[in-house]
């Protein structure tokens, strides 16, 4: 199995491409692995309960063990969704050394590019306990919230800092940056570049997940006129574009 990651952040469509990975037939994509406030709920893997305990106490073994899985004759890659606050306590850390080392590794940094919209869409999903819509589920009409200015600065500088800091962490492993957005215009030229920076042939995709957030980000944020107003003239402006 040649191993990969798609290494993102909450609300910037990582389950929607996990997803459509998990639609060519050479491709598995598990869930995230490392989730620091769940169990790994299995999808297509053999663990047991008994390997989710390596998590905590051997995690580098756990690892492998993910890796090492055969789990279909046609599938070649394997992989698991990876966050930038995923494994960072003590015990779990030394994984991230761990994949930088290895070199036959594919890290697909997935990234959405709007910080404003990446965290709306995070403290919607969080106030209405709802993190997806599939298929022909029906669309919310989300109330207006109100986001304070020093929320978002604090978002926009920390998520700045990830893109760099990760960019930086695997640029010797075989990485390709997709952004989110680019998957919201055309799907299919964004997924055949991931395909075949996985060495795979061009794949048509699907997935059952749908965008959750339809209205537009000025109608969804109560105070979005003095946020566009205090963000003028700064590296956030062009967040405030609607």
């Amino acid at each position: 199995m040649k191993p990969f990651i798609i290494l993102s952040s909450m609300r910037s469509g990582s389950t929607y491409l996990e997803h459509l990975l998990n639609s060519h037939n050479k491709i598995i994509c598990d869930n995230e692995i490392f989730n620091p406030g769940a169990v790994h709920i299995k999808k297509h893997g053999v663990f047991s309960k008994n390997h989710y305990q390596l998590r905590k106490t051997e995690p580098i073994e756990y690892l492998e063990l993910f890796f090492s899985q055969n789990l279909s004759q046609e599938a070649s890659h394997l992989g698991f969704r990876l966050f930038y606050d995923h494994a960072q306590k003590k015990n779990e850390a030394i994984i991230w050394n761990y994949l930088q080392d290895m070199g036959e590794l594919t890290v697909i940094h997935l990234k959405r590019l709007n910080f404003l919209n990446n965290l709306l869409s995070w403290k919607l999903a969080q106030y209405h306990s709802k993190w997806m819509r599939i298929n022909d589920e029906p669309k919310i009409e989300y109330e207006p919230i109100y986001l304070e200015e020093k929320e978002c600065l604090e978002f926009f500088e920390m998520r700045r800092r990830e893109f760099c800091k990760y960019d930086d962490f695997f640029a010797k492993n075989k990485l390709i940056n997709i952004y989110y957005e680019g998957i919201v215009k055309d799907m299919n030229h964004e997924t055949h570049k991931i395909l075949l920076h996985l060495g795979l042939e061009g794949h048509q995709l699907s997935s059952p997940t749908k965008k959750q957030v339809l209205q537009k980000t000025s109608e969804l944020i109560a105070n979005y006129s003095e946020l566009k107003d205090r963000f003028v003239n700064t590296p956030w402006e062009e967040f405030f574009d609607d």
